[in-house]
């Protein structure tokens, strides 16, 4: 009796043994919501109520808050960008409004952490004269340009504009190994302005540095007349060691509304919209950048005004277009399409959802689709097919966005 009454209390104790040790292994494991940081892969960077914040992707797409306000400078923030050669994100900061001291724009690079929250900044650079927009690095991820607005004066042409603002730009040297190098002052190469409709916008987009050391810009024009939005490209060249360019107007088209057209560069092609009608559909097409205007190459799908382009590696084309996210190639003298995914349509309340490209990260291979200014969902996409994470709504509107991968 005493042995059978021994030997249950021996199996009673490796019960109860098990069950802590059970117990212990299940509490020892990570979260779900608190992934190791060596799990995270992506990352993406919004402004909310003009704190940047920076978030996590986890392993089922969703986003999880790793840092709120990165960067408390003073003033409004007012671009953000993802640099290729640098683990870091350009913000830029505007303060009108300054407690003391002159009124100043800067650009900041922020360094990106292992785990995703951001450091102070590694660079800053500053204007008490001169108002600086988005960075936008060279294809080669060589150079970065600070495009900026130089003070407003009144136009002395009678019949132009009332106000021109010359847009101008600072070049940098970029490496991994140092913090961005000046190299020179562009002059203006464009301007806004405003007129009787409204305002003209410069928007720099683009770059390409060439191996003698000339560099190509691309910029668009955005204006309003009687007709209508209209948008022009222009190609800005500057030979080695000059601070001035040559210009040509690469595309241009035009909608009797709005929003305005947009365009897409990589480092040999462009795309325009084409053919676009009284209800704001237009013909997606591809064409071959030179010197003067681009050469139509490949007609492409039908897109609305709002559609959003970005070349993808290998030159292949993802195209969102409010509903569904399409992958598309040159196949001759047409874009082929090769993939796509049909995006949320509508809330549970049944208003319409219009999907755009927020961001691309520094690979060209991941990214965040945007709704408005609290709806987003991370992406990937490979040569022909497109992954999708989580839907999700941010606490507060955001105001810009970047992303990057580890």
């Amino acid at each position: 009796m005493q042995d059978l009454w021994a030997r249950c209390c021996a199996i009673a104790l490796t019960f109860i043994s098990l069950l802590i040790t059970g117990c212990s292994a299940v509490k020892s494991k990570p979260m779900a919501d608190a992934p190791p940081s060596n799990s995270l892969t992506q990352f993406v960077y919004t402004i909310e109520s003009n704190q940047v914040q920076a978030y996590a992707v986890t392993r089922d797409g969703s986003l999880m808050l790793v840092q709120s306000n990165a960067w408390s400078a003073h003033g409004f923030k007012d671009c953000m960008a993802t640099s290729k050669p640098q683990a870091a994100i350009y913000v830029c900061d505007y303060d009108s409004l300054p407690t003391s001291g002159p009124v100043t724009s800067t650009v900041a690079l922020l360094p990106v952490r292992s785990d995703g929250t951001l450091g102070p900044p590694s660079f800053v650079d500053q204007s008490t004269v001169n108002h600086f927009r988005q960075p936008v690095e060279d294809s080669n991820g060589e150079r970065a340009l600070f495009p900026f607005q130089q003070p407003c004066s009144p136009s002395t042409d009678p019949t132009g504009y009332p106000v021109i603002c010359p847009v101008a730009a600072r070049v940098f040297a970029l490496s991994a190994a140092s913090p961005p190098q000046l190299l020179a002052i562009y002059n203006a190469f464009e301007a806004d302005f405003d007129g009787e409709y409204g305002g003209g916008q410069t928007t720099l987009i683009a770059a390409g540095t060439q191996a003698d050391g000339s560099t190509t810009l691309w910029s668009t024009s955005t204006w309003m007349d009687h007709s209508g939005c209209n948008e022009e490209l222009t190609r800005h060249w500057f030979a080695p060691a000059s601070t001035s360019s040559k210009d040509s107007v690469a595309g241009a088209t035009g909608f009797q509304g709005i929003p305005c057209p947009g365009y897409a560069m990589s480092s040999t092609y462009f795309t325009q919209l084409d053919s676009v009608d009284s209800y704001g559909t237009s013909r997606l097409d591809l064409y071959q950048q030179g010197a003067g205007a681009g050469v139509l190459l490949a007609q492409g799908p039908a897109c609305s005004l709002a559609c959003s382009v970005r070349f993808l590696p290998n030159n292949h084309i993802l195209v969102v277009d409010q509903s569904s996210a399409s992958v598309y190639v040159q196949n001759g003298s047409a874009l082929q399409l090769l993939s796509t995914v049909t995006l949320p349509a509508s809330r549970s309340n049944g208003s319409t959802i219009n999907w755009s490209i927020g961001a691309m990260d520094q690979t060209g291979s991941a990214g965040v689709l945007v709704a408005g200014y609290r709806d987003l969902i991370t992406f990937k996409v490979d040569s022909d097919s497109i992954a999708l994470g989580a839907w999700l709504t941010t606490a507060t509107p955001f105001s810009q966005i970047a992303t990057r991968s580890q």
